[in-house]
């Protein structure tokens, strides 16, 4: 007896658009989620299906078969964001980058088949990751954004090969393409971050709300970083350990993070 027809479009909330799953396969529909072309476009879909052994049913460019930059995209951002999960009080920086990369992809190779990507494409993108200014600010990326926004990339083709969108050459042949080499590039290095000097932190701390204060006094004898202190919580230090010394752990249960003298 045959398995019954229980599968339906779906919505994926990031595009809008409607997909089903036919034989472990995740397909994209042309058509936007709840409408009547989509359910018609799935029928279709579902009889080639079952017309061709319950297989997945044949590309429309028989030629450059498999998925388009766009589609692998989508899977990589669904599986980005359940990997890259931020840890408490701090913002999802990772999938962020993630997002960003990928957007450079499916702007300039949105409906290209996966299996017509080069060395070349990727060397476009990184070209115009090199023309792009950084979010609120007038800056162009630096050389080492450029290289992270790369790999992002060639990730999105490595895991496009675990649905079966991307054969394994074309991932391995974006290893050819080098990256921005340091003084063989106009891409700007980070500036290293100068000390500001005790005395002018000393003057400042007066002209501060007490908790702002706190906090810089706490980071400059620890040495961590300003969201590391935002996130501190009382509950996560112990005052009873040492008769003079406050000892803090990281929020998580983690290993001991850093001592401290008592503030007064």
């Amino acid at each position: 007896m045959g398995r019954k027809r229980n599968e339906k479009p779906r919505l994926h909330k990031a595009s809008g658009r409607a997909f089903i799953e036919l034989g472990g396969k995740r397909i994209y529909l042309e058509a936007a989620y709840g409408t009547k072309e989509a359910e018609q476009e799935y029928s279709r879909l579902y009889g080639q299906w079952l017309a061709n052994d319950r297989k997945p049913p044949p590309s429309k460019d028989t030629e450059t078969p498999g998925m388009t930059c766009s589609e692998l995209a989508i899977l990589y951002l669904d599986w980005a964001k359940k990997y890259h999960i931020p840890k408490e009080g701090e913002p999802a920086v990772e999938y962020d980058h993630c997002r960003r990369a990928v957007n450079f992809l499916t702007k300039h190779f949105r409906d290209m088949p996966a299996v017509k990507f080069t060395p070349l494409s990727l060397e476009f993108l990184q070209e115009k990751l090199s023309e792009h200014k950084a979010r609120n600010t007038a800056k162009r990326y630096a050389r080492p954004m450029i290289r992270k926004y790369i790999n992002i990339i060639r990730d999105v083709f490595r895991r496009g090969m675990k649905y079966h969108g991307v054969p394994a050459e074309i991932h391995y042949a974006l290893f050819s393409h080098e990256h921005l080499k340091r003084g063989k590039t106009k891409a700007h290095e980070y500036r290293k971050p100068k000390l500001v000097p005790d005395d002018i932190v000393d003057k400042t701390l007066p002209h501060m709300t007490p908790i702002i204060a706190d906090m810089v006094r706490i980071q400059r004898l620890i040495g961590c970083r300003p969201n590391e202190v935002r996130i501190m919580r009382s509950c996560d230090i112990d005052r009873e350990m040492y008769e003079d010394v406050w000892v803090y752990y990281l929020p998580r249960g983690e290993a001991r993070y850093c001592l401290f003298w008592l503030l007064h």
